[in-house]
């Protein structure tokens, strides 16, 4: 089910509506259904934890960036990858036994880590890290210099 807390502007339900009745007629009650779905997850107010107001302003168009092109892009992968076992700290951090301890059975073992440097980052326990050996791509795009990790969940 799609949620968007009741904030759905009429602006937005009558595209909705028009684009369901037009499908259904087309190509029948399933694929209006799937429509609906793809189109509540385009409307602001579902990618909004508020209100979307209309200013009746028209948007400017934005400015290519010049390259190089640096975004922030979150991968926020629920179920089926232990967030616990992508990066770890490495058998050379201190850190290293207390998550052996605490990750037991399901903790990486030191061969099934890819070892990146993490000795010029300010403020961390360890100098080095282990990123899980079937995800290499994450440690190039650390080592090349293209992606860092953030580390947002709770401690072990």
């Amino acid at each position: 089910m799609l949620l968007t807390s009741g904030r759905l502007s009429t602006d937005s339900k009558g595209i909705i509506e028009t684009a369901y009745a037009s499908e259904y007629a087309s190509r029948g009650p399933t694929s209006a259904l799937k429509l609906v779905q793809q189109l509540i997850t385009t409307t602001p107010e579902f990618n909004s934890n508020n209100i979307a107001y209309k200013t009746g302003e028209k948007r400017v168009s934005a400015t290519p960036a010049p390259a190089p092109y640096k975004a922030i892009v979150v991968l926020a992968l629920n179920g089926g990858l232990d967030s616990f076992n992508v990066l770890t700290p490495h058998k050379s951090c201190p850190l290293f036994k207390s998550y052996a301890k605490e990750r037991d059975d399901v903790k990486l073992e030191p061969d099934e880590m890819l070892m990146i440097d993490a000795s010029s980052s300010e403020n961390q326990p360890c100098t080095s890290f282990g990123v899980h050996h079937k995800i290499p791509i994450f440690k190039e795009i650390y080592e090349e210099g293209l992606g860092i990790f953030l580390q947002t969940h709770w401690p072990l």
